[in-house]
């Protein structure tokens, strides 16, 4: 099952707190005008429409307003929750219950210190909240992914730290410990792409952002993202956005 959660726009936190349930097997409820957000430390079931979920110690789930939920119980069930006003707007989509793995007591922890400021610093436990279910969003998205194999995610990490350097797919290969060959395989079978594409691509993107949103000039935004030859640097963005980098500026401050 999966909800759309308006996480674009700033909560207004209305309850947080800890509550135990479970004295009662089954237990039914709605909360009209207000989402729910809750971490859960205990194994259970919600159903919704006919349909059954599995909660798990350590999952997160969210609740739209007014919907009826069924909790099924398999004694004393403590959670977190935060009832929330959003306004209306399209939200993202997201598992209705997912895990949030090692993150969950650091998660729980926050917004524990949210609840301690609700009475003296409502402002600051809306800016805690939301920033706690930015979070756990992107956690349940990455559970929504394939992970990537260990040695695509550090070299991409590592790629995005030496932009502005040489790279070559060999020396990144010897950082993760592995074989040319082989990092490219894994490239390719994760991304669809090779790794001298995804640096490509990286340094295109950032470039972009730097034409369109800096003053700084194009010569040297050619050796931020790594391509000091001025004439590779304008053959490399041409090829990508199909445009000179002049262009890309002028683009955009036209546009404004």
């Amino acid at each position: 099952m999966r909800v759309g959660v308006p996480l674009h726009q700033p909560p207004k936190v209305v309850a947080i707190a800890v509550a135990t349930h479970g004295h009662l097997p089954v237990q039914r409820w709605r909360i009209p005008g207000l989402w729910s957000l809750h971490l859960y430390r205990y194994a259970g079931e919600i159903v919704v429409d006919g349909q059954v979920e599995r909660i798990q110690f350590g999952h997160a789930g969210w609740t739209p307003p007014g919907e009826m939920v069924e909790y099924r119980f398999q004694g004393p069930s403590s959670h977190l929750y935060c009832h929330i006003e959003w306004p209306e707007h399209s939200g993202v989509d997201l598992p209705r219950v997912a895990p949030l793995g090692s993150a969950m007591p650091i998660l729980w922890a926050r917004l524990m210190e949210a609840a301690a400021w609700y009475s003296t610093d409502l402002v600051r436990t809306n800016v805690r909240v939301w920033d706690v279910a930015l979070e756990i969003a992107d956690l349940m998205a990455q559970s929504d992914q394939q992970v990537l194999p260990e040695p695509v995610r550090v070299t991409l990490a590592r790629i995005e730290e030496r932009l502005d350097e040489a790279i070559s797919v060999a020396e990144l290969a010897r950082y993760v410990c592995i074989s040319h060959n082989h990092l490219t395989r894994l490239f390719r079978q994760s991304l669809g792409k090779t790794v001298t594409q995804s640096i490509q691509e990286r340094r295109v993107a950032r470039a972009r952002h730097l034409l369109e949103r800096t003053d700084i000039p194009i010569k040297e935004i050619a050796y931020v993202v790594g391509l000091p030859d001025l004439q590779q640097f304008n053959k490399t963005v041409r090829k990508h956005l199909g445009v000179p980098p002049s262009t890309v500026r002028d683009r955009y401050r036209n546009a404004l």
